[in-house]
């Protein structure tokens, strides 16, 4: 039966080979999503601590040192300081668990929470100021989340698992399934969600990432190719020297 994992979390249950060496389990990743999602996020925020809310039911079910060493690992890395925060099923819960000093949320699957509720909770946390941040990536953009990495995978993991379903019923042993599942990132931003948080990208995002949201900011005057090397002329300080000569 396949099952699908999101993150690199299962790492130590990876072959060399890219299948699984768990017995009859097989489930398919996105490598290194977690790792790669926690870079951006320091790096759109300037923030070194970052708040990442988990499903509270889930996070007691795991192993918790494991947990911890994942995090730590990814600390090291990127030079930043993950808080777990274990929340309940509810944005009021959400919202209240996170503490006053939370600037850079990092928001996981918190498979509990059914679309219109992450729709809401996106935009309370970016009403309250924080730069949100999802895993899940470019659906949860949509719904109202200031950034993510991940696209929308969705029809990848099908095909995956409609390919994975029938060899396993016609007998192929799991370990010799892929796991991996490489898909291009890109970053994108919600640029309405940017307006409400008050936090924009800067100039360097707005060349590399894609956005979707309405503008928040004027389209202003259309600027010509004359009006750009008028605007030019006036603003060197050449030209302005020969003048006054």
């Amino acid at each position: 039966l396949p099952i699908f994992e999101f993150s690199e979390v299962l790492d130590a249950a990876i072959s060399e080979d890219g299948t699984s060496t768990i017995p009859n389990y097989s489930f398919i990743t996105n490598p290194q999503r977690i790792s790669a999602d926690f870079a951006t996020l320091k790096s759109l925020s300037g923030q070194r601590t970052i708040h990442a809310i988990v499903d509270q039911k889930l996070f007691a079910n795991v192993d918790q040192d494991e947990v911890r060493e994942i995090a730590s690992g990814i600390e090291r890395k990127h030079g930043v300081d993950i808080r777990l925060v274990g929340v309940p099923n509810s944005v009021g819960g959400i919202l209240a668990a996170l503490p006053a000093s939370a600037q850079a949320v990092y928001v996981s699957t918190l498979p509990r929470l059914v679309p219109a509720e992450r729709k809401k909770l996106f935009e309370a946390l970016s009403k309250r100021g924080l730069l949100n941040f999802s895993l899940v990536g470019l659906p949860d953009v949509r719904l109202g989340a200031i950034a993510g990495l991940a696209p929308d995978s969705a029809d990848a993991v099908a095909k995956r698992a409609a390919l994975n379903a029938p060899q396993i019923l016609l007998g192929v042993n799991t370990n010799a399934l892929p796991v991996y599942l490489p898909v291009e990132d890109q970053l994108t931003i919600n640029l309405a969600s940017c307006e409400l948080s008050g936090w924009f990208p800067d100039y360097e995002t707005f060349l590399t990432a894609s956005f979707i949201g309405e503008r928040p900011f004027d389209r202003g005057e259309r600027l010509t190719l004359e009006k750009a090397m008028g605007l030019a002329r006036e603003g060197n300080i050449d030209v302005k020297i020969q003048a006054l000569q």
